[in-house]
Order: C-alpha cells, then structure tokens, then sequence
C-alpha cells in the first residue's frame, strides 16, 4: 500500500479516519505553537522571539471510533510591552494520548522564550523544543500511514 500523508491544519475539529487507515502501522506528528515575540522601544534593535513549539509523536495509533478529535496550538501572540502570549498546545484524540506544548512568549525583549517541553508522546526533540526528527515545518497535526 501507497504511504499517504495528512495534514491538520484547522485550530480544531474532528478528523474521519480514512478507510484504508492502518491502526498497525501509523506515525501522529505533532508541534505546538511557537511562542510570540517582542519589541524593543528602539527602533534600532530588534526583539527576543518566542520560543519553538514541542515536537511529539506516538506509533500504532488505534482509533475506537470514525473520527478523532484534535486541536491545533496558534502561535502566541507578540508585545510591544510586558510578556508575549505563549503558543498553544497542540494534541491528538486527547492531551493525555498526544500533546505538544506550545513555546513560551519572550517576556524581557532581548533573550527570546523556551521552546515548550513536557507534552504527552515520544519525544523526537532536545531541549527547548528543538525537532531532532525530520518533521513538518509547519504547526500542525501529521499523520503518516
């Protein structure tokens, strides 16, 4: 059989299990979003960014029903003043089967946020979020049967 690739992108929803899904031999990705950066009062400096979202994944994912719920973690958002927003979490039928959490905001506009760490799955990342696997670029939900 054909490997295929699926992508959720929504902010959530729920996913139909395709028909031809092999509950045996699957691979969910999952990112969370990225942290919110911030400016600095001189407009000749820039910003610490916000850290990278987690990156998890599990195997062998067995659906008990049609579908599957999932949520997609947005990117925090970025200040001008005070702390950035962290990114979102992103997970997979629940946060306790697949979870990535998403990258703190900066918050002192010069060293940049952590990537978000302690989610829920393997962890193919090293510290401060950083993907160790190659795995979409994008936030999002990826599933490879």
């Amino acid at each position: 059989m054909a490997q295929k690739i699926v992508f959720l992108t929504a902010a959530s929803g729920n996913w139909t299990v395709l028909d031809d899904f092999n509950k045996d031999n699957n691979i969910i990705h999952a990112i969370g979003g990225g942290g919110g950066g911030r400016v600095v009062s001189s407009a000749s400096l820039g910003g610490g960014g916000g850290g990278g979202g987690e990156y998890r994944a599990m195997q062998n994912f067995s659906p008990t029903s049609s579908f599957v719920t999932f949520a997609v973690g947005q990117g925090g958002a970025g200040a001008s003043a005070g702390s950035a927003s962290s990114g979102g979490t992103t997970w997979f039928n629940s946060t306790a089967t697949l979870a990535a959490i998403g990258g703190a905001g900066d918050s002192s506009a010069a060293a940049g946020g952590p990537g978000g760490s302690g989610g829920v799955g393997a962890a193919g990342g090293g510290a401060d979020g950083a993907g160790a696997i190659g795995v979409p670029s994008a936030r999002a939900i990826s599933l490879r049967a």
